[in-house]
């Protein structure tokens, strides 16, 4: 984890050496749908040069100096597209949902988005709908396949919760609310 506010440019934690780190790059590298976006890189030279922490740079183009990457613009232009991305999957998925019958829904169909968002909420800041994305991925997977009736309302249960912390653009843990969201998910998967 690179810090700043130490004696040496680049700090990189306790286990690395300094020396032999300035002679890297370290990159912060977030797929989605199939797309590179690199978010952060710390170029050792100019760090050794400057004495900053480093440059960030998107697609090509140096973004903010920043201490830390999520307050940048670029990392909320990033965010917001991610989060306009998932409400459409989401709308989608809920459709799919509602107008499927048991036997008629792939798993792969709920799966793969359910999945990209379990992985993505949380690097942009929405823990909450990550770990109901992340409960429902695992519970279909122990179900059948095609969905049955269970799994369908299983699936709808989420995808409404989802839907709505969605639409209030909860983020974090979603604290007591998200506890007790989570508390009644978990209570029909039983």
């Amino acid at each position: 984890m690179l810090r700043a506010g130490h004696t040496d440019p680049i700090y990189f934690g306790h286990d690395v050496n300094p020396d032999a780190a300035l002679h890297t790059c370290e990159t912060l590298l977030v797929v989605y749908s199939g797309a590179r976006v690199e978010l952060a890189r710390v170029a050792a030279g100019a760090a050794r040069r400057t004495g900053v922490v480093g440059s960030m740079v998107e697609a090509g183009r140096t973004m903010s100096a920043s201490t830390d990457p999520m307050q940048s613009p670029e990392w909320e232009a990033a965010r917001h597209d991610w989060y306009e991305q998932s409400r459409t999957q989401l709308d989608t998925l809920q459709q799919a949902v509602n107008g499927a019958t048991p036997g008629s829904l792939a798993l792969e169909t709920i799966y793969a988005p359910m999945h990209d968002m379990a992985g993505l909420a949380g690097v942009f800041g929405y823990d909450m709908l990550g770990k109901i994305s992340r409960s429902l991925i695992e519970t279909l997977r122990k179900g059948a396949n095609p969905l049955d009736a269970r799994m369908l309302m299983i699936a709808k249960a989420h995808l409404v919760a989802l839907a709505a912390l969605h639409a209030r653009d909860v983020r974090g843990d979603g604290g007591p609310q998200g506890l007790t969201i989570l508390t009644k998910l978990a209570s029909i998967h039983a």
